[in-house]
């Protein structure tokens, strides 16, 4: 009982940890981004602002996809044994097929400190490598920017999706369609479970579900 209860704490801790550094770092590019846009902003004849816009779009969609392909590895391949990301990836997702409001019952810290900690290395690689006085570097930096913001909020956009009777501002955005709704998840949770992985926003699931994406994806992996 005391081992289990350790093991929670520091699992607790560890992502508590990583939601930390995860704001800390995107407070710190968000400042650097604000303080060179005048500067970025002049070298683009005043079309940073539209161009930016491109990228925040681009990196909540980029972030659907990542969705779907994390979604659909664990879901299909590995187990809870694997080495790294077994007990903290594949379990949770094994587990919600069998109890889908589990995910509900989960506080912040425990929804949101593992994607936290999986969008580090790239803010790390923002801050440490791009030029954010040139063009590319700064674009560049804006779209990892968005595209972590949006993983963070992935399995909080999840469990909103699942809970019942959901109220304000998740709802408003549920309505327009920038984050997944309960009717586009649902079509994951009919058997045999195999499209729609996609839980961010759920644009990419009609395509990709037309094309058999995942479908192709699964049969290639399997023969490899």
């Amino acid at each position: 009982m005391m081992a289990n209860s350790s093991k929670k704490w520091g699992l607790y801790v560890f992502r508590l940890t990583a939601i930390l550094a995860f704001f800390t770092l995107a407070a710190l590019i968000s400042t650097k981004l604000v303080y060179f846009f005048g500067v970025v902003n002049a070298k683009m004849n005043g079309m940073l602002i539209w161009v930016v816009g491109g990228m925040v779009a681009l990196g909540h969609l980029s972030a659907d996809f990542v969705s779907g392909m994390v979604h659909f590895l664990c879901d299909n391949f590995g187990s809870e044994k694997t080495p790294l990301i077994g007990k903290y990836f594949i379990k949770e997702f094994r587990t919600h097929h069998t109890d889908p409001e589990d995910i509900t019952r989960h506080g912040f810290v425990e929804t949101n400190g593992s994607n936290c900690f999986v969008a580090l290395p790239i803010f790390i690689f923002a801050l440490v490598v791009l030029n954010f006085e040139s063009r590319f570097g700064y674009l560049l930096a804006t779209y990892f920017l968005f595209l972590s913001m949006s993983v963070f909020a992935t399995n909080q956009i999840h469990k909103w999706a699942h809970t019942e009777n959901l109220q304000g501002f998740p709802v408003i955005l549920q309505k327009a369609r920038l984050i997944i709704s309960p009717k586009n998840h649902n079509v994951h949770h009919a058997a045999p479970y195999d499209k729609y992985y996609c839980i961010t926003t759920g644009w990419l699931n009609p395509l990709l579900a037309k094309i058999g994406f995942f479908e192709k994806l699964y049969n290639l992996l399997k023969r490899c």
